[in-house]
């Protein structure tokens, strides 16, 4: 009996086969519950497919070593690749987080924002980056002081729950650093995180941690935002829009347990260039 410990479950088979290759899926916005719809698991350079154990992973066995083209097809969720290695002298392990598209079924109660992004000749811009910044309420601030170089993040939470691999803007401009977040084994008092690289700049107990989602547009250049936690009743963020080697954006009034529209967005007078 063999045992794999990923972010969500420990994952339990028996080992028939030389196993090769495990891939965890996992649902961004709901991460506790199952995936919606269909999904297929593929590498584009074999025609092996996975089997699917009880606790929902995907299980290739006996593959040749080599590099491969994992991909995620799916329903609900945004289109998915990343390459992978292959040996023969231990399997890989490969977490991926899937974004829910526009056609995913979201509740009534959910806050959500729903759009179109477009070009100055109105047509839908697609595959487009969409970054939502939670603007005025962090989700949680800094316990103890940050230097330049450090991997952890000691916070105390102001709401939510923040999930293995969440994203974050840590501090303001011109010093603000955008980072993921992973929680670490600690003694400390406070809720320690590890970050998935350095900082670069020292920050200072009490600095603001804000919480952001990013995913994409979709064909016709739709976007629908989910936001897991509100942080109040009424709430702004700043939507950013990466396209063609731009950021640009625009702030956003937003409510708890409701869908929001911003319309027909596209750079002009209503919306503002960001640095990359």
């Amino acid at each position: 009996m063999g045992e794999i410990k990923d972010f969500m479950y420990s994952t339990h088979f028996r080992v028939n086969k030389s196993l090769s290759l495990v891939v965890c899926l996992r649902d961004v916005f709901r991460p506790d519950r199952a995936l919606q719809g269909s999904v297929q698991v593929y590498l584009k350079e074999s025609f092996k497919g996975p089997q699917k154990n009880l606790s929902g992973n995907y299980v290739f066995t006996e593959l040749e070593e080599g590099q491969y083209t994992l991909c995620v097809d799916s329903q609900y969720y945004f289109h998915y690749c990343q390459p992978v290695s292959i040996k023969k002298s231990k399997y890989s392990l490969v977490n991926i987080r899937l974004n829910p598209n526009i056609q995913y079924p979201f509740q009534r109660s959910d806050t959500l924002l729903r759009g179109t992004i477009s070009d100055s000749l109105n047509q839908g811009i697609a595959n487009a980056g969409i970054r939502a910044v939670v603007l005025k309420n962090p989700i949680a601030r800094i316990a103890q002081m940050v230097q330049a170089g450090d991997r952890t993040l000691s916070v105390v939470n102001s709401w939510g729950d923040i999930e293995d691999e969440d994203a974050f803007i840590i501090g303001e401009e011109p010093q603000a650093e955008y980072c993921t977040l992973s929680k670490a084994d600690s003694v400390s008092p406070f809720k320690q995180y590890r970050t998935d690289k350095e900082f670069e700049y020292e920050h200072r107990q009490g600095t603001g941690v804000f919480y952001t989602v990013s995913t994409f547009t979709g064909n016709n250049g739709e976007l629908v935002v989910y936001f897991r936690n509100a942080p109040a009743k009424k709430f702004s963020i700043r939507l950013e829009v990466s396209e063609s080697q731009r950021v640009w954006g625009k702030e956003i009034e937003l409510f708890e347990g409701k869908t929001s529209s911003v319309g027909i967005l596209k750079e002009g007078k209503e919306c503002t260039q960001r640095r990359l």
